[in-house]
């Protein structure tokens, strides 16, 4: 069949141009019938591939969708399967944990030992804090000054030594040298009163000869054999006197200790 546009380019060549030329319209209406012939061919064939790619999508997403419905199922089943195995896990140990009243009442009774030995043993911690804190700060009071003390000690041993300088001749007769007598008498005085305070603050003297030795009290410093008149193992000459501040020993006496007396066999051999 002839087109439209070959009717139009008939019309056309027919009034414009004479008959002897119909032979070349023709062979131009064959040409555009060929054309559209072809291009309709074309069409078509593009047509039946966008068709068959569109149905794949489709197929695709059919699939796809197939997919999640089926890994959404199996999601739900395990869901399902594990809320069971759970809830049975659960009914199995409320039906393993049920106690009889025997055994109620057994773990209550030692549930209520241990909390009242809990609370025993922290009531006599704390009790125990509270005595050694009352302890340290009682010590620090009462020795706080000790340190003071001992250094005083020193000075009360050298006013001793300046009296027993003096001759005796002159504590017994001051005339001899009054100077010397004043000097004394000062010193005296002076030591006098520093044992005073000593005593009023519980620091007392210890030490003498013939006391019997004591090793936390005394501090041996020589060895000296007995002349019969005391005891070994006693004091036979005192170095330095010793001193006590109240329970606790602030010097150590020095001195030095008796031992016995060889015996004749011991001299001949």
């Amino acid at each position: 069949m002839i087109s439209s546009l070959g009717r139009i380019i008939i019309k056309n060549s027919i009034k414009s141009k004479p008959v002897n030329h119909f032979y070349g319209i023709r062979k131009s209406i064959v040409s555009q019938m060929e054309l559209s012939n072809s291009s309709t061919s074309y069409y078509s064939l593009f047509s039946t591939d966008s068709s068959k790619t569109t149905s794949n999508k489709e197929e695709e997403e059919d699939n796809v969708k197939m997919n999640e419905s089926s890994s959404s199922s199996t999601n739900e089943e395990k869901k399902e399967t594990e809320k069971t195995t759970n809830e049975e896990a659960k009914l199995n140990q409320e039906t393993e944990t049920k106690e009889t009243p025997e055994q109620i009442i057994k773990r209550l009774t030692t549930e209520l030992k241990d909390s009242k030995d809990h609370m025993l043993r922290a009531l006599a911690e704390s009790e125990n804090t509270r005595q050694i804190a009352q302890r340290d700060v009682k010590n620090a009071r009462t020795y706080a000054v000790q340190s003071f003390a001992k250094q005083l000690l020193d000075v009360s041993d050298n006013l001793q030594r300046a009296i027993d300088c003096v001759p005796e001749d002159v504590k017994e007769h001051p005339e001899i040298d009054p100077h010397l007598d004043a000097l004394y008498k000062g010193v005296s005085m002076t030591n006098t009163e520093l044992r005073k305070v000593f005593n009023a603050n519980g620091i007392t003297e210890f030490g003498e000869v013939g006391d019997e030795f004591n090793p936390h009290k005394h501090e041996a410093m020589f060895q000296m054999p007995s002349d019969g008149t005391l005891k070994p193992n006693t004091i036979g000459q005192l170095l330095k006197s010793g001193y006590m501040f109240k329970d606790r020993v602030l010097r150590p006496a020095q001195c030095g200790t008796v031992i016995a007396a060889p015996s004749n066999t011991e001299k001949t051999e």
